[in-house]
Formats: structure tokens, sequence, C-alpha cells
């Protein structure tokens, strides 16, 4: 767990862009359960390949992978269940699977064309792989040992090797989003702890090659970092001041901006896409009800009152992923249905 002379140039014209999409309106492709059970999308590539998980008439968690046409299972690592969590322009998906036999473990894989490897661990048995940049190299958490209450570490994958990425001064760490120059976005504990459970306050981080940097907050006392676009921007959530209200934010420049609600105590970002726009979900007005969001960099968008989305009587539950063209991916119920579809978003 997402915190303005070219880069605002970058901006004016994105949001031009951004403009004339809206203008032009949405389409939907719902690309059902997968199994006629429960499907979640959890990552889009700028060929609008989607990957995700859904789950076997026997409830067996499945990853998925479709290609534009069709909804393949990759496949495990021998064990029941597998979930793939994001794929690159070249087709390369990341996710974790349990592996085979009487000890299964959760580990990380990485799947191209047909065959899917296990990315190994940092000494622990359960290791989740979160993101994937064009060079191959991937960003995701591992347990350093298998101790009742095991330590996890942030890693970054390059070369065939897991490096441990360190913490901000608490025991544990864990990576969300990586770039093409290799930077890492993440959370990690501190060494400050909350007085009432003893336990380390959480800070969003970025890791640029030497060493995490912590992000700061929104005031409060935690932040999470959920992703990372080519420019550095960083997205994620943290506390305000007082602890009682959590907002998605957006990281750029050294700044941490409040990206707001749609009017309730809570957003949370989940990605951020080369344009800089954001997706994610936020409580509206009365806190009972999380819609999903699109922020453009100007402004907060109800997903669920686009157009496009009411007459399809689609109700958007979860948003994790957005490309470079502003196609969207997550899960959502159609009316009369209480079973979570797979959808891809994607401005005309």
């Amino acid at each position: 767990m997402r915190t303005l002379t070219s880069l605002m140039l970058g901006t004016v014209v994105s949001l031009f862009l951004s403009t004339l999409a809206y203008a032009a309106g949405w389409d939907i492709k719902d690309l059902g359960t997968a199994s006629g059970n429960a499907g979640f999308g959890n990552g889009i590539n700028n060929r609008g390949e989607v990957v995700g998980q859904y789950w076997t008439d026997s409830s067996e968690r499945r990853a998925f992978y479709y290609n534009g046409e069709t909804i393949i299972d990759i496949g495990t690592l021998g064990g029941t269940y597998a979930a793939a969590r994001a794929i690159n322009s070249r087709g390369q998906i990341v996710g974790d699977s349990w592996t085979g036999g009487p000890a299964s473990e959760a580990h990380a894989f990485i799947y191209h064309n047909g065959s899917m490897r296990d990315l190994g661990s940092l000494g622990g048995n359960t290791v989740y792989a979160n993101a994937i940049n064009t060079r191959g190299q991937v960003a995701g958490t591992s347990t350093l040992n298998n101790a009742p209450r095991p330590v996890a570490r942030a890693y970054l994958y390059s070369n065939g090797r897991m490096t441990d990425l360190n913490t901000l001064g608490g025991p544990s760490s864990s990576a969300a989003g990586i770039n093409d120059l290799g930077h890492v976005a993440g959370s990690s504990q501190i060494a400050l702890t909350n007085a009432a459970n003893h336990q380390p306050y959480t800070h969003a981080f970025v890791y640029r090659g030497d060493r995490l940097v912590d992000l700061g907050t929104l005031g409060g006392m935690e932040s999470f970092a959920t992703g990372i676009n080519a420019r550095g921007d960083i997205t994620g959530a943290s506390t305000l001041a007082g602890e009682q209200q959590i907002h998605a934010f957006l990281h750029r420049n050294g700044t941490m901006r409040d990206l707001g609600t749609l009017g309730g105590s809570f957003s949370n970002a989940t990605a951020v896409n080369n344009q800089g726009q954001v997706v994610g979900i936020s409580r509206i007005a009365g806190d009972q009800i999380a819609h999903a969001f699109l922020h453009d960099g100007r402004r907060m968008i109800n997903l669920n009152t686009l157009p496009e989305v009411v007459a399809a009587q689609l109700l958007i539950d979860t948003v994790d992923s957005i490309n470079d063209l502003g196609q969207i991916t997550g899960s959502g119920y159609i009316k009369g249905s209480q079973t979570p579809h797979i959808f891809v978003l994607s401005p005309r």
C-alpha cells in the first residue's frame, strides 16, 4: 500500500487528452467471471491484456490471463491456489501461487510464454510478487524466516537475484510498485511505535537504487504506497491529522497531495499511469458505501456515475490497475447478480 517545467507540460497535455476521452464516452467490456464464480481483474498492460484471479467450482483460486479474446488459466507452482497481480508490455506476468506437496508454501512466480517459474525467497516460505516493469524486474514481499510472527521485507528481483530493500527503521516492509528505472514504491514500518498497541507505525517509501526514502504523510501518523509511474509519481493513502480519516494521495516532486474523497472519510489510490491518472476506491457521503474513482489530475470522478456504467447496470466494486491509454480493470457487480465480474473500462 497507492501520499508540480516539462512535467507541467506533460500534465497539461494529459489533461487535455483525458478531457477529450471523457467527452467521447466510455466502452465497457464484461469479461465475466472465467468460471461462473467470482473473478477479479488485478492488472492491465498497454495492449489491453488483463490478469487476475477467479474461483473454480471446487473453491480453488486460480490465476488467469486475458489475451484480448480468451481467458486462460495459467496454472500454478504445483498447488491449488494462484493469483496473477501484474503484467508488463512484453506479456510477462507476476503473482503468487501455492507450491505442491504436504508442506505447501506461497511463492512468487513469473509467467511467460506458457512457463511459470518460482522466484525463490529471502529465506522465508511466504513470498508475493506485486509488480513488474518492462525490463522484467519484479517488486514484492518476502518473509525472512518461518517464525510464528515472521519478519517480511520488500524486495527487488533483477537478473535472477532477489535483493532485500531493508526498512525505514522498523522490522518489516513491503513493495507494491516498480517503474522502468527500477525505482520501487512500497510501505515500511518505522522506528516510532504506537503507544496504544505497541506496533510500529508504517510510512510510504520510494527506493531509487541505494536506500528507502520516507515519503511522509498527509498530517497523520501512517501512509502506504501502492504504485509508481515512469515520472516517479507515487500513489497510495495516508491518515490525516487526528487519525480519523484516510485519504488517497499522489506524491510528485517531493510533495504529497491529498486527492480527497467522493464525500466520505476514506479513499485509497490503487494505481497511477504514466499520464498521472489515478484510480482507487472512496467512500461516498455517509461512509456506508465505497465507489471506484478516477482522478484525472483535477478532480475525483465517481466511475459508478458515468452514463455508460449506469446504463450497463454495473456497480464497480474495485479498480486495481490503469494503463497509459486510460483503460481500467477491476471487478464489479451486474444488477441482480451477487457474483463479481471482471471488467475493462476504456475511454473512446
